[in-house]
């Protein structure tokens, strides 16, 4: 979508519930998946553990956004947002060769290397179905819900609440409600950290984020060291500009590189290791703030930044806390009963999982 009034009604209606102070409320969504997670995969230790993650982050995402409660397996809702989201990894600039020659987009359907035509189109009735059947399904349930009396509280409910429900806003709010789906000794000393806390006769809350700077330290290194996106969104320039003396013309899309800018050895030395104690002070443990944040990079950047950055770190954080408290986590073994080390360079298109 291009800047404008359009986009900035969208952002507005993303902001009223999702700004670090008003996701608060839905805490208590987050923190029941996180422990849900944690009891699935004890449950089903065979499965592999990204199965859960991905359901544990799209019940998370439905229940906020739509107040949608997802079914424990092959939930058609996730489905519907596992599709919107692989085709935006799909559209990805220079993916197809019409991105760089634009003139290709009058090629009828039928013409040889016109699929991506064809492929756009299916893409299309995806994305619509991604925009409309949840919320078709919240208007369902808020009738009936509101006629018992026991109606729950979710993203397009507040933004209906404040913005009132004319057909702009509730396209507007159909709009943001889609776009919200897109080492052993380290685990040691968080749960020391988290078992000083705990006292072994709790699960972590909410009322914990602070007191384990450990655990914050863990967010910050794995934002830095496997960025959600290695390259940021595409951004089309409004007007020309210059960089370190390069002329940038107006409209030229420029795609900022995270992945190379978080591993900046003068930044953070030794880039390539897990080390969450980069973000610590040697003397007191605590988080040291000299250390610039990975998360205002693996973000993105000014007015395109995340809308979702609150959702994500508080889910990792009561995610982490909840598999450290309940969980020991140890490297595999081969037939030799020597440690299987982890590959770490293997992501999906587009998104780091």
């Amino acid at each position: 979508m291009d800047y404008g009034e359009e986009w900035r009604t969208c952002r507005k209606l993303t902001h009223k519930e999702f700004s670090a102070t008003a996701f608060k409320k839905y805490r208590p969504i987050l923190a029941h998946h996180a422990h849900d997670f944690v009891r699935r995969v004890t449950k089903h230790p065979v499965a592999h553990v990204s199965i859960h993650l991905k359901h544990m982050a799209g019940a998370s995402i439905m229940q906020v956004t739509y107040g949608i409660k997802v079914l424990p397996e092959d939930d058609p809702f996730i489905g519907l947002a596992e599709a919107g989201l692989e085709a935006m990894q799909m559209c990805a600039v220079d993916f197809y060769l019409v991105d760089t020659f634009p003139l290709l987009r009058y090629m009828p359907t039928w013409f040889p290397g016109a699929g991506f035509k064809r492929q756009a189109a299916e893409w299309h009735k995806g994305a619509d179905r991604q925009l409309n059947i949840p919320y078709e399904d919240y208007l369902r349930r808020e009738v009936r819900a509101t006629a018992l009396g026991k109606a729950d509280y979710c993203m397009v409910k507040g933004l209906a609440e404040t913005f009132g429900t004319d057909k702009d806003t509730q396209r507007m709010a159909k709009m943001a409600a889609a776009s919200m789906y897109s080492g052993g000794a380290e685990t040691a000393h968080a749960r020391r950290e988290l078992d000083a806390i705990l006292g072994g006769s709790r699960l972590p809350t909410f009322e914990d984020l602070g007191s384990v700077p450990y655990i914050d330290a863990l967010i910050k290194e794995l934002l830095r060291w496997q960025p959600i996106v290695r390259l940021d969104l595409p951004h089309k320039l409004q007007r020309d500009d210059v960089y370190n003396g390069c002329h940038l013309a107006k409209d030229s899309i420029v795609i900022a590189n995270i992945w190379s800018i978080l591993h900046d050895a003068k930044v953070y030395p030794d880039p390539d290791t897990f080390a969450p104690d980069r973000f610590l002070k040697n003397s007191t443990g605590a988080l040291n703030p000299e250390i610039p944040d990975p998360g205002d990079i693996a973000f993105g950047f000014g007015r395109r930044v995340c809308a979702g950055k609150s959702m994500v770190y508080d889910t990792l954080w009561i995610t982490i806390a909840t598999i450290l408290a309940c969980t020991e986590i140890s490297p595999a073994k081969d037939a030799a009963g020597k440690d299987i080390q982890v590959q770490t360079n293997d992501c999906s298109i587009g998104l780091a999982t």
